[in-house]
């Protein structure tokens, strides 16, 4: 199922976590959900990110260098970065098929100084699970994030202070 990317507005209900709702084009999006990453959730997102690395192509070397986002991932995992959670999960019921890591900033590299004083969230880390690639959810994890971080909408931007 195909969701063009200019309908990522209303692809969600408005709040920064919940269920994603219908797209303007009438396809219905899979009834997942975001929320935020706890520490009894370690295994699950493990198991994940192993299928993800296992279905990558490329060589070891690769893969091997991927275990740094994956660590992000798994060591953030309950662990709040200005006030709000790292790392987001994407589930469908109480399965996890996605997970993201976010931090608040912006990170140097490519930025000038103004553009890294703006409020901002880097996207660390994005995994999903490859049984899931036919609803292509990361495509929902960054639409999400997308309006989790935009102004008047999400909750990130709603409480940020600018400098």
């Amino acid at each position: 199922m195909s969701f063009p990317a200019s309908t990522h507005r209303a692809g969600f209900d408005g709040a920064s976590t919940g269920t994603i709702a219908p797209s303007v084009t009438g396809a219905v999006a899979p009834p997942y959900q975001v929320r935020p990453g706890e520490l009894r959730d370690r295994r699950p997102v493990e198991d994940l990110v192993f299928s993800r690395l296992g279905q990558l192509p490329g060589d070891a070397c690769f893969r091997d260098n991927l275990q740094s986002a994956r660590d992000i991932v798994t060591n953030m995992l309950g662990i709040d970065n200005d006030g709000r959670p790292t790392v987001w999960l994407l589930t469908d019921g109480p399965e996890i098929i996605g997970c993201t890591a976010l931090l608040a900033g912006t990170l140097a590299p490519g930025w000038s100084e103004e553009q890294r004083d703006e409020p901002a969230l880097s996207v660390l880390a994005l995994f999903t699970d490859p049984a899931h690639r036919h609803d292509r959810p990361s495509r929902f994890l960054i639409w999400w994030a997308l309006d989790h971080a935009s102004p008047g909408r999400g909750s990130y931007s709603n409480s940020r202070q600018t400098r």
